[in-house]
Order: structure tokens, then C-alpha cells, then sequence
């Protein structure tokens, strides 16, 4: 399992609608029910990512979790 996180000036709505843009549909994840501002977790066979939003002064810091999708991961947080 990884942790990275990346800070930002867009705001939560933001990093969560560019998560799911991202990942939902995509390399066999698929968005789970849960319902949050500041959260999203998206699984699959091979592995999940997860998604929380930071909130802090002037920025935000979007931080995910993964197993299996590093490269994936570090792609989306250099599209923030």
C-alpha cells in the first residue's frame, strides 16, 4: 500500500470531480456508494485507490492511497 498526497488551490469539489473524471471507469475501478465532499474510494480486482481531501489555509492537500495503482496515482496528482 502507498501514500501521496500533493497540495493545491483547487478546491475540494474540485480535486474530488477531477478524481472521479479520472478514475471511475477507468483501469477497472469503479466508484463505490459512499457519498462525500472529501472522500472517494475506488476499487477493483486488482487493487483500489483512495481518495481524501485536506482542507488548510490558501490550499488543499489531496491525499490517496493505493495498491496496484501507483502509476496511475502519480499521473492524476500531476494533473492537479
Amino acid at each position: 500500500m502507498k501514500v501521496v498526497s500533493k497540495r493545491t488551490r483547487l478546491t475540494p469539489m474540485e480535486i474530488m470531480k477531477k478524481a472521479e473524471d479520472y478514475f471511475d471507469g477507468r483501469f477497472g475501478l469503479k466508484k463505490t456508494d459512499s457519498d462525500s465532499s472529501c472522500c472517494a474510494d475506488f476499487v477493483g480486482d486488482l487493487g483500489f485507490v483512495s481518495v481524501r481531501v485536506e482542507a488548510s489555509d490558501g490550499s488543499n492537500e489531496a491525499v490517496l492511497t493505493t495498491r496496484e495503482f501507483d502509476y496511475q496515482v502519480q499521473d492524476f496528482l500531476k494533473r492537479l
